[in-house]
């Protein structure tokens, strides 16, 4: 928790993300220019957060799961990340 409250910090989001989607700006220097963001994060910490390594979460569990199933639905073998 940082004290900024969810649905301040997804109406911060969203509107930036229309904004980088209109102007083509990187989103860490729209992140970087916004007063409140800058307030409750850090340079370094906004790197964590659009670094996908950390967001992907269960995405590669989630991928075998469904090409295990489909392997043993269609007798394949082989067939991994």
């Amino acid at each position: 928790k940082r004290g900024i409250g969810r649905q301040k910090a997804h109406e911060i989001l969203r509107i930036m993300a229309m904004e980088v989607y209109r102007t083509r700006e990187k989103p860490k220097d729209a992140l970087l220019r916004d007063d409140t963001v800058k307030k409750y994060f850090k340079e370094g910490e906004i790197d964590e957060i659009l670094d996908p390594k950390n967001y992907i979460g269960m995405s590669k569990e989630i991928v075998e799961n469904v090409l295990d199933r489909l392997n043993e639905r269609y007798n394949i073998k082989g067939n991994k990340i």
